[in-house]
């Protein structure tokens, strides 16, 4: 026999968000996802006996954002998500910050700086 790996998964994700603008310069938005995950696998070798693995994983995330025009060249976006995990048994909370200059008609510099969490809990 022959080693055997059978490997499961099903995932979703569910997302909603709402925006408003309050000038043409200023726009917030915010919203809520869900991503449901379920992972199971199965090893199987000659002489050993089956071992299994797997995970079930709720994570649930809320968010807000802010963009900002300061013309119609230079841009920033301001904002927070946090973030828990049922697997983990974790809160996150990460800041999200980004400029963006548009230097011509095809070329644009940004800048960006965030915190990203998976689902193994680190800091990616």
């Amino acid at each position: 026999m022959d080693n055997e790996i059978d490997s499961k998964e099903v995932a979703g994700h569910l997302k909603t968000k709402v925006g408003k603008n309050f000038s043409n310069r200023f726009q917030l938005n915010f919203g809520t996802e869900y991503f449901m995950q379920n992972f199971d696998e199965t090893f199987a070798s000659a002489g050993i006996d089956p071992f299994q693995n797997g995970f079930n994983d709720g994570l649930w995330a809320g968010f807000v954002e802010a963009d900002i025009y300061f013309s119609n060249r230079f841009a920033m976006k301001l904002g927070g998500r946090m973030e828990n995990s049922k697997l983990l048994g974790q809160t996150t909370l990460s800041p999200r910050f980004s400029l963006a200059y548009k230097s011509g008609e095809k070329g644009q510099f940004s800048l960006a700086y965030g915190d990203f969490y998976g689902t193994l809990g680190r800091n990616t």
